[in-house]
């Protein structure tokens, strides 16, 4: 038993100073914590910019982040290095024969040189740096872009449990050499693939037409999941969520040819913030049944309301894309 118990000890404590390794790699950023923990530890350290756009995943917003570290105010940055960007991103991966999707959490760090030699001895440095942390061979890979060697990378296995890895990439790009590195870890749990999902069952109602209500005509649209998170009770932020749901739920490819189309939906928004009566107006009928289920499953968190009183809203709204 005392065996057993010192062995688990060391691999606790090698675990440990691996991932402080790691963090070390990344400006000493708590990568094994939660996202916003991590979120708010690069906006101490790292300008954001301006141009930062918001990403949501299932309505809820996802912190991300794209930066540079201020060159004057830091001696993290070299003499021999022009500038420094992180970017905290997001992803998923799966396999197509599996169920669930993982959801992934990405960070990149990238350095910019003006000479060649420096970015090279960078690169050396590093990946010593991460051959020691993960005690095993990278694979090395040569990148092309249009058929010319535009640099260098090297990928390494899974680290721990959570399937983290560690990548390092060297190539050239309008005359600044750059060193990128990147960390990769699930994050989450495993979410149940849209076609797995238990489908609510279709509600149709009859309704009366003085018990309905247009949307251009009320004191206050349904409000769905999405513009909530986004504090965006406007018509074109309830139509962008209806959209953005349908395009993620179906890939239009399997169903139609080259072209552009043009979808009437319609569908109202009960007093009890339910979504019924959804019609899709297209000849395909297994298609129309993908964009009903897709509709069906749009999370309503507040039903229209006019003159102070819950509603019955009336939706009208064309789905217009282009498959090339």
């Amino acid at each position: 038993m005392k065996k057993t118990i010192i062995l688990l000890l060391i691999l606790s404590v090698s675990n440990l100073f691996a991932q402080t390794e790691v963090n070390g790699l990344f400006f000493d950023l708590p990568l094994n914590l939660e996202r916003n923990t991590i979120y708010s530890k690069i906006k101490e350290k790292f300008n954001e910019e301006k141009d930062n756009y918001i990403v949501t995943r299932n309505d809820t917003i996802i912190k991300t982040f794209s930066g540079y570290l201020d060159k004057k105010k830091t001696s993290l940055i070299s003499k021999e290095l022009d500038s420094v960007k992180i970017q905290l991103s997001t992803g998923s991966s799966s396999i197509e024969s599996e169920k669930y999707y993982q959801d992934i959490l990405i960070i990149w760090s990238y350095y910019y040189f003006s000479k060649s030699n420096d970015a090279k001895k960078f690169y050396k440095t590093q990946k010593k740096r991460i051959e020691n942390i993960t005690n095993n061979k990278s694979y090395h890979y040569k990148n092309y872009i249009d058929n010319k060697k535009n640099g260098y990378s090297d990928k390494f296995e899974s680290l721990n449990d959570n399937e983290a890895q560690l990548s390092i990439l060297y190539s050239k790009k309008r005359k600044k050499y750059i060193v990128k590195l990147e960390y990769e870890r699930n994050e989450g749990e495993k979410q149940l693939k849209y076609q797995f999902r238990k489908k609510k069952p279709l509600i149709y109602k009859e309704l009366d037409k003085t018990e309905l209500y247009y949307l251009n005509n009320i004191d206050t649209i349904p409000i769905t999941k999405r513009c909530l998170m986004k504090n965006d009770k406007t018509i074109n932020c309830f139509n962008n969520s209806l959209s953005r749901q349908i395009m993620k739920d179906i890939d239009f490819d399997d169903y139609l040819i080259s072209g552009k189309y043009r979808i009437l939906l319609t569908f109202v928004v009960n007093n009890e913030s339910q979504i019924i009566n959804i019609k899709v107006h297209h000849e395909n009928k297994e298609l129309v049944g993908k964009i009903k289920e897709s509709i069906n499953q749009m999370e309503i968190v507040s039903s229209g309301f006019n003159m102070g009183k819950s509603i019955n809203t009336f939706i009208r709204i064309p789905l217009t894309f282009t498959i090339p």
